[in-house]
């Protein structure tokens, strides 16, 4: 994940990662335990809060599968048209789609492709670099096309007519796609529909308490803060999720 997402390719992003992550929960475990004296709770907390992180990666990485499953039909149209334009050369083919692709993040992938395909010297090599790319899209279109590539090079086989058969079962597809992702859109609302509550609740408490007995009510008290910061964190989670679901990936 950490691979698909970021634009360098350091060793040390895992391990970073893991440590910024740990750091994150451990101190948010501390500050509910010395809230509110419970450890269970505290544990729980913590844990939802150093979860986040993570979650904001998966939420690119969602974003980066739905980019691209819904180009997908397109990248293989243009892949099967190159690669016959180019007399079946798996490498030329990709090498022409990518100046043809307008989406700079999905142009992106397809380079970073290239390249490692490029540098490759070893079978192993070759599949961790299409393991890379299907990953990326995450999609069942995104495997078969990725076999498809691997046949290519390391059999020399021509591929056209697997080309051309995934390229009409995306087609026969993706209209009963398009069909089921619109009902997801009223759970989407719902989701977002959280931040605007709680802030509207917020004012009226202050409305209703006046501002010197509600920052007392509100901030004064351990348990009131305590549902505060939970509330903070389900409206973060509500986001998290709704954006989830706002970009569903294009697949079987």
């Amino acid at each position: 994940m950490l691979r698909t997402t970021s634009k360098s390719n350091n060793p040390m992003d895992v391990p970073v990662f893991l440590t910024i992550t740990g750091i994150t929960g451990f101190i948010s475990i501390i500050f509910i335990y010395l809230m509110i004296q419970d450890i269970v709770v505290a544990v729980a907390i913590g844990t939802l809060v150093s979860l986040i992180p993570y979650l904001l990666r998966r939420l690119k990485l969602n974003k980066l599968r739905s980019i691209m499953s819904n180009e997908f039909l397109t990248l293989v149209q243009k892949l099967t048209q190159n690669y016959n334009a180019v007399h079946n050369d798996m490498y030329f083919a990709l090498t022409e789609t990518q100046k043809e692709i307008n989406n700079p993040q999905l142009r992106r992938v397809i380079i970073k492709l290239i390249s490692d395909l490029q540098v490759s010297r070893s079978e192993t090599n070759l599949r961790e670099s299409v393991q890379v790319f299907t990953y990326t899209a995450g999609t069942n279109w995104a495997k078969r096309l990725g076999s498809i590539i691997l046949k290519a090079y390391l059999n020399n086989e021509n591929v056209l007519d697997a080309l051309m058969t995934l390229t009409k079962q995306i087609e026969e597809t993706s209209e009963m796609l398009e069909e089921e992702k619109s009902g997801m859109l009223d759970v989407v609302y719902n989701g977002y529909l959280t931040l605007p509550v709680f802030i509207c609740s917020m004012f009226l408490g202050y409305f209703v308490t006046g501002a010197q007995d509600y920052f007392k009510l509100q901030f004064g008290y351990s348990s009131t803060q305590f549902l505060f910061i939970l509330s903070t964190i389900g409206v973060i989670f509500s986001f998290i999720i709704a954006h989830f679901l706002k970009h569903p990936k294009n697949d079987l």
